[in-house]
């Protein structure tokens, strides 16, 4: 796991915290005092050492307040303070590589608990994602799986991608996840939206067509991606609101085109580039008086067909495509990397 703490700590002055940060300390709990919100669950003791020698609190609101605790006779007196957290939102889309297994990773990429969040429209029950039914596959909290009136819960809690989870659906969103936070000591929201034998045509918006009048047809995981991330947007907003994050990027990352195999290369470019400039448009956002737009689309290449040789690697059309973007110089694909 990345993140992880090695060993207790001491603080030595002010102690200062990321919202949902856990952090374990040396000694034994006291008390907590001084809160400067009205918040009391500033900070949470999650577990203490049997034998007295270490406690672990997590940060569960931002704010301030005095950390009380005792070593051996002496008390300590250490002020804390919490702030937001920056967080990256980052769409997983394209077909089975990108969707991964519902079964758990064999060899998964965890991060520690309070730094990756998952999310992946599956349901233990009820009818499959749609662009009308969107906000039953979004968690009301980050920190708190919460699903307001939806009976319903998520096959994979927003853990599932830290130390706490099972790692289903991880795909190489897990190892993008841990390398992420571990590089920019952001917390990391992934949405997957994936779905398995898809085409690129399924990812391409049509002339006319929106959210709302969507019907059916071509473009269908492109629009049902868009009617979930505005419902992620919605928890964005009263998260970043209640002072728990601060968003710092929203990028996707495609990983498509096994299934286009026999299509030429000019015709997956034509539809590559129409999606790209549709989420250009589709992926935005406005909170609290703040814009946010999409800082990047990311593709990983598809492989030709599933053949163990060298036939699975050949350059076909959607391989070709991809690399072309890979190589553009042109304004237009100044946001669209390999």
């Amino acid at each position: 796991t990345t993140g992880a703490q090695t060993s207790p700590v001491r603080p030595e002055g002010e102690l200062t915290l990321r919202y949902d940060q856990r952090i374990d300390i040396a000694g034994v709990f006291l008390s907590l005092e001084n809160v400067s919100t009205a918040d009391t669950s500033l900070l949470t003791l999650v577990s203490e050492e049997e034998s007295g020698d270490s406690f672990r609190l997590r940060a569960c609101g931002t704010g301030s307040a005095t950390l009380v605790y005792r070593i051996g006779d002496t008390e300590y007196r250490t002020p804390v303070r919490v702030l937001p957290a920056p967080i990256s939102l980052f769409l997983i889309l394209g077909e089975a590589d990108a969707l991964g297994s519902d079964a758990p990773a064999s060899y998964p990429v965890k991060a520690e608990e309070g730094l990756v969040y998952h999310t992946v429209p599956r349901l233990t029950s009820g009818t499959p994602l749609s662009t009308l039914n969107a906000a039953d596959y979004v968690v009301e909290s980050l920190t708190e799986n919460t699903y307001g009136q939806n009976t319903h819960k998520l096959v994979c809690p927003t853990d599932n991608l830290t130390a706490a989870g099972e790692a289903l659906y991880a795909s190489f969103s897990s190892a993008l996840a841990y390398k992420w936070a571990e590089q920019t000591e952001e917390r990391v929201w992934i949405v997957n939206t994936a779905e398995r034998g898809s085409t690129i045509s399924d990812w391409s918006p049509q002339p006319g067509v929106t959210v709302e009048n969507y019907s059916g047809g071509a473009g269908g995981a492109y629009y049902r991606t868009v009617a979930l991330f505005r419902e992620i947007c919605h928890t964005l907003h009263r998260e970043i609101s209640a002072g728990h994050y601060t968003l710092s990027r929203i990028g996707y990352i495609f990983c498509q085109g096994e299934s286009d195999a026999a299509q030429s290369a000019a015709y997956y470019l034509s539809a590559l580039t129409q999606m790209h400039n549709g989420f250009r448009e589709d992926l935005s956002v406005r909170i609290d008086g703040a814009d946010y737009s999409l800082d990047f689309g990311s593709l990983i290449a598809c492989r030709a067909d599933r053949s163990a040789g060298s036939t699975g690697v050949r350059m076909n059309g959607p391989r070709c495509a991809q690399y072309s973007i890979a190589n553009a110089t042109s304004e237009s694909l100044s946001d669209f990397y390999m």
